[in-house]
Formats: C-alpha cells, sequence, structure tokens
C-alpha cells in the first residue's frame, strides 16, 4: 500500500476527499487514508507540475503554474536537521519540475520566491503577484489558441 506512486483523481469522486489529501504535507499533517486502505499525502511530492497527467487526460493546450520557479528566496543556509529535510525537498520538487516545465505550452512563473509557504497573512499578496503573471500571459496564450485549429477562440477578455 505504501508505494509512493501518483493517484490521479478523475471523472467522478468526493471532492472535499481529494483536497484534504492535497492537504497532506509531510512532517506537517498526516496522511488520510482512502476506501482502498491506501495513505495519501499531497501530490505535489511525486508531481508538482502535473503537465505529462494533464496531457494524459485529454487537455490540448497546458498552461502550467509554477509557484517555485521564482525560486525559494526566503530561506538561509540550513543550520538545522529540519533546514536540511527542507532544502532536501526543495531540491526533489526542482529536479521533478525541471524535467515537466518542457512539456506544457506556457509556464507561467508568479514572482513569489520571497514569501514562505507558512505566511498565511500574506495571502492578498500572493493572489496579486498571480494575478499580475496571469495578466502578462495573455497575449501569449491568445496566440496558442490561435494556433491550434478547433480550438475555440476567446471572444472577450475581461480583466477585473
Amino acid at each position: 500500500m505504501r508505494k509512493g506512486s501518483l493517484i490521479v483523481f478523475r471523472d467522478k469522486g468526493d471532492l472535499p476527499f481529494a483536497i484534504r489529501a492535497s492537504a497532506c504535507i509531510p512532517a506537517i499533517y498526516a496522511p488520510i487514508r482512502d476506501d482502498q486502505g491506501r495513505l495519501l499525502i499531497d501530490g505535489g511530492i511525486v508531481a508538482n507540475l502535473p503537465i505529462s497527467h494533464t496531457r494524459d487526460l485529454g487537455a490540448d493546450l497546458v498552461i502550467a503554474v509554477d509557484v517555485n520557479a521564482d525560486g525559494i528566496r526566503f530561506f538561509d543556509q540550513p543550520h538545522t536537521a529540519l533546514g536540511v529535510l527542507a532544502y532536501t525537498f526543495i531540491a526533489v520538487e526542482r529536479i521533478v519540475s525541471n524535467q515537466e516545465r518542457k512539456n506544457a505550452d506556457l509556464l507561467i512563473a508568479p514572482r513569489v520566491g520571497h514569501i514562505r509557504w507558512d505566511q498565511t497573512r500574506r495571502t492578498d499578496e500572493l493572489i496579486q503577484a498571480g494575478y499580475e503573471a496571469g495578466l502578462e500571459s495573455i497575449e501569449t496564450i491568445k496566440k496558442l489558441i490561435g494556433e491550434r485549429p478547433g480550438m475555440a477562440q476567446p471572444i472577450e477578455t475581461f480583466v477585473v
């Protein structure tokens, strides 16, 4: 049951359960058990940028958002075992993400490397950075859509 393999929820199922599983970050939150007895954790550990899996689900156009592409600038050199463990997670995640990036049609990289993952009071700043990165990508997205025959063309762009 502890295989470390990716489990993709698709087509049907318990959405709140899938969200809870995705929030189970090792060493922070305990894994949850599904109806088959498997222990589930955040899929980002195995596939932080699941671009290939998205294509396998039938996507013609994949626009990926990599919130770690800006780097982890808030982190100094590790001074504890926990710090070394965190660096190890970051390195592994980076290696896996680098292998997937090339498979995206567009990679959006919000500039958020200065914000720690646990700084939840900075949510507005994170949202703003994502919004700005999205706005910067609009023309590229329109071009990508235009290059694909048969793909629905955007009628209008709304900026809120």
